[in-house]
């Protein structure tokens, strides 16, 4: 009992010191990104075509290993989980 009284307390403390008022963070959308995304690479590649054709290769590449990472199965454990 006494740690419920303890734990009301402080979360009560904790939650009248935020500040409830803030305005909203609002993020960006997936085509905002995209398209800004876009346009700095096409700058980048406009003024270097052979470091965009490595960003390019180095990006499959990853990509490349992230799909396997994915697909692969997960590892066996021993014991409990």
């Amino acid at each position: 009992m006494w740690f419920l009284v303890r734990t009301v307390f402080w979360l009560g403390l904790v939650f009248t010191r935020i500040d409830w008022h803030m305005e909203p963070v609002v993020a960006p959308s997936a085509e905002a990104v995209a398209s800004l995304a876009t346009t700095e690479i096409g700058a980048i590649c406009a003024v270097n075509p052979r470091t965009c054709v490595r960003a390019a290769a180095k990006a499959g590449e990853l990509a490349g290993k992230a799909s396997a990472a994915v697909s692969a199965p997960p590892p066996k454990t021993r014991g409990r989980v």
